[in-house]
């Protein structure tokens, strides 16, 4: 049985990102379409929302 410490530690927001990258993809995003590949889970758009990355990417 999964021990409760183990599902709240995973459930641990996901890092952060630094403000200058969050820019980056912005002026990319002007020029070309941008996607994420990705092997997140369901959270993906909790945590992206979070990071505030949720409109960089045209798909993921």
């Amino acid at each position: 049985m999964v021990q409760a410490s183990a599902v709240a530690a995973w459930s641990e927001p996901a890092g952060v990102v630094d403000a200058e990258v969050r820019d980056l993809l912005a002026q990319v995003r002007e020029r070309c379409r941008v996607g994420l590949i990705t092997n997140a889970t369901s959270r993906l758009p909790r945590d992206l929302a979070r990071q505030e990355l949720a409109g960089h990417f045209d798909f993921i």
